[in-house]
């Protein structure tokens, strides 16, 4: 059943709970990692076996998103947001009560459809609801708290093993997903337009696919991603090759999320001066500018990373909530299904060049740089693109 109750405008609260619905699936990857050594030897399992429930929780949200978007534009936002959740949940409770490696992955399978479903969800239901100059400005609130899970979490997930066990991890997480569909069932009305559903799945994303507005923005998107991945991929190796200790690598790791949280904040004002995912891509193209200049001139340290790597950073945190925004604008009939696809492509291509950056050997600061540099310039030019194709 669509459009039988009107949607009523977004209200601050109603963005913050949003907002922690949609950061379940980045929560509950995030809160896992420091457990793995525990879950390993508790289950008597190999490291590599552990180590899937990481890759495939990965490859269950990309998919996730392919299947929920065009299924919220057919059937609805709130049925996608209720199955969703209730998956996620389940999938909790079944890891929760993992006897043994397969059944742990399993339930991690069911945890990443489900967080998936919830996410995209979340975004089409928030795009119906806006007003068309605030969509951006909502999705970056989305953007930043989704950036802290990667901060928070594994910190969280690091002190529940170790005081509560790592079964703790998944009960606190399927405690998150309940009450989130409680509250979803009880405030959450359905916002999809009756009558404005695209005719199929394929049809649309076919349609999607044809749509230059579309492409230029999911490229910009997956490109403004691409950064972030780019930096996470090779930094380590510097930063460790440079001497600093694990903690003091992280410390540097939480000033670049810093940099981009505060860009998110920046994208309503970026939007009413003429376009942020334009802006975005420049700081993120001058910061990596900066730093490949600092490189050919011999700087070789903490300070020509992460200085310039702030920049970019801030960038990013403009540009990506725009231009998911910029996705679902190109086609509002199939916001859902253009969603999903962008949130899907911006994953695999982030994962596929980050990779083939890491398989070349890619580790010094002249290289990094390089690439941020690429990734910036492609990504202003899609911009501009999209812009001039209005």
């Amino acid at each position: 059943m669509t459009g039988a109750v009107p949607a009523p405008r977004l209200t601050r609260p109603m963005i913050v709970g949003f907002a922690g619905m949609a950061a379940l699936g980045s929560m509950a990857m995030h809160l896992l990692v420091p457990a793995l050594p525990v879950i390993a030897k508790d289950l008597a399992a190999r490291q590599d076996d552990v180590q899937l429930a990481i890759t495939l929780f990965i490859v269950g949200l990309s998919i996730g998103q392919f299947v929920s978007g065009p299924l919220a534009d057919r059937i609805g936002r709130r049925p996608v947001l209720l199955g969703g959740l209730a998956l996620f949940t389940g999938g909790s409770i079944v890891c929760a009560a993992a006897t043994g490696i397969k059944m742990l992955i399993f339930g991690r399978l069911f945890q990443a459809l489900g967080g998936a479903a919830t996410l995209t969800a979340v975004r089409a239901t928030i795009f119906d609801r806006a007003r068309p100059h605030e969509t951006a400005s909502h999705f970056a609130t989305l953007t930043a708290v989704i950036l802290l899970s990667p901060t928070i979490a594994p910190v969280v997930g690091g002190v529940l093993a170790a005081f509560a066990g790592w079964r703790a991890i998944f009960w606190l997480v399927a405690l998150f997903g309940a009450l989130g569909c409680g509250a979803a069932l009880l405030r959450i009305g359905e916002s999809r337009i009756a009558g404005k559903a695209a005719s199929g799945p394929v049809e649309d994303m076919l349609g999607l696919l044809r749509n230059s507005r579309f492409l230029a923005a999911a490229g910009a998107l997956a490109c403004a991603s691409t950064t972030l991945y780019l930096f996470l991929g090779v930094s380590a190796f510097l930063l460790i090759g440079w001497g600093l200790q694990p903690g003091e690598a992280g410390f540097c790791y939480a000033l670049v999320a810093l940099a981009a949280l505060t860009g998110t904040r920046l994208v309503s004002l970026a939007e009413r001066h003429g376009g942020a995912v334009r802006l975005g891509f420049a700081l993120i193209l001058l910061g990596a500018v900066i730093m490949l200049i600092a490189a050919l001139l011999g700087g070789d340290g903490i300070v020509t990373l992460i200085g310039p790597m702030l920049v970019v950073a801030l960038g990013t945190g403009v540009s990506n909530p725009a231009a998911l925004a910029a996705t679902m604008r190109a086609d509002p009939p199939r916001s859902g299904t253009a969603a999903s696809l962008a949130g899907a492509g911006q994953m695999l291509v982030s994962g596929v060049v980050t990779s083939l950056v890491v398989s070349l050997h890619i580790k010094g600061l002249a290289g990094l740089a390089a690439c941020l540099c690429a990734s910036g310039g492609v990504g202003l030019l899609l911009a501009i693109v999209r812009r001039e194709s209005r």
